[in-house]
């Protein structure tokens, strides 16, 4: 939340004329927070001061737990990129990399990064 606050304030700083941007948080947990079986929230906060518009206020919660890796073949590109997130399924995602070339070239970055990475 105070991520997305401060998103948020820096649009209010930003000019008082314009016209507040929909700011959206997606948010990845490595534990259970809400109590449904669902591994993907909405949640949406109550305005509190006349700024704020309802609509603008938007956290997407996605508990890693609660995800389970389907067949590559049944994944859409919203659980491609959850799987790889997750990463505890080294073939399924070696698959997703295959397929998707987004999280081919990120995985890429990532390990150039790694390898390139000095200890100061």
């Amino acid at each position: 939340l105070i991520y997305y606050a401060q998103i948020h304030l820096n649009q209010l700083e930003y000019d008082e004329k314009r016209e507040l941007a929909r700011t959206i948080t997606i948010n990845l947990l490595d534990f259970i927070y809400f109590p449904s079986s669902k591994y993907e929230q909405i949640v949406k906060l109550n305005k509190n001061n006349r700024f704020v518009k309802n609509e603008e206020l938007e956290l997407v919660v996605i508990e890693l737990p609660k995800f389970n890796e389907k067949n590559i073949l049944e994944c859409n590109t919203k659980e491609e990129w959850i799987t790889y997130l997750k990463g505890n399924n080294n073939k399924l995602i070696e698959k997703i990399k295959n397929q998707n070339k987004y999280i081919k070239n990120l995985d890429y970055l990532l390990e150039k990064y790694w390898k390139e990475e000095k200890m100061e």
